[in-house]
């Protein structure tokens, strides 16, 4: 028998209090009943139950590896600049046919050269690069061939494509992205067109570069299927009409 901790009643099954411990009989279990010294009143306080803790978790496999290199949007690969730089001499050459051999008109040749094939192919690269896919320029046998022959004097035709900017697709392609990739060269050599023709009005020389790259983004954006024009007219034809406009206005001019 078990006597109550408040009256002293004996009790068969007493009531252990939550708070202090302690047992009581059935009148005297509340904390209220026996003035519980662990019951703090107008305060609550909450109860405790001890949990146990969680079971161990197994150790882990640690996977040893090298780390993700990712690669940056620009980047060239080998002998890539070596073959940009040799499209560019050509490129050079065949314009050189068609000009009188001077100092001042060599070295604006050059800067026109270098301005719009150069700058025109790279736009190509690294906008397909921004698009996460693989973009590579590279010589195409037939198109040297070709340049080559444009560059003897005296040619009627003269025929600049000594390369390309190959693209390998990597992940989604759309027509947008084509558009955009196919757009990048030609606004190039309009925006460079557009600034030598402002600074034709101090060096006059400077229209010659104008009109080379005004000729480049032209040509490149008829709507022929090996050109940058259709590409941009499939994906929009509102942009390449006002692209083709600009680069014909441009060429106009410094002509």
């Amino acid at each position: 028998m078990v006597k109550c901790e408040y009256c002293g009643k004996e009790v068969v099954l007493p009531f252990k209090c939550s708070y202090c411990g302690g047992k009581f009989c059935i009148d005297h279990h509340l904390p209220e009943k026996h003035e519980c010294p662990a019951l703090v009143r107008g305060v609550w306080q909450p109860r405790y139950v001890p949990v146990e803790p969680p079971p161990p978790e197994p150790p882990r496999r640690v996977r040893i590896g090298y780390p993700k290199v990712t690669r940056p949007y620009v980047y060239f690969y080998r002998g890539e600049l070596l073959s940009l730089l040799l499209a560019a001499t050509m490129v050079f050459f065949v314009f050189l046919t068609v000009i009188p051999w001077s100092p001042i008109w060599i070295l604006t040749i050059f800067i026109g050269s270098v301005t719009c094939y150069v700058s025109h192919e790279l736009a190509h690269k690294f906008v397909a690069q921004s698009y996460g896919h693989r973009a590579r320029y590279v010589l195409s046998p037939m198109g040297v061939l070709l340049t080559l022959i444009s560059m003897i004097p005296f040619m009627p035709i003269k025929i600049i494509a000594p390369g390309y900017v190959s693209i390998i697709p990597m992940g989604a392609w759309s027509t947008e992205q084509e558009g955009r990739i196919a757009l990048a060269g030609p606004i190039l050599n309009i925006l460079i067109a557009a600034f030598f023709t402002i600074l034709a009005r101090i060096i006059p020389i400077a229209r010659v570069i104008a009109n080379i790259n005004a000729t480049i983004a032209f040509i490149n954006l008829m709507p022929f299927p090996v050109l940058d024009g259709a590409k941009i007219m499939r994906w929009s034809f509102l942009i390449w009409v006002t692209m083709f406009v600009v680069s014909l206005v441009l060429l106009a001019v410094n002509l």
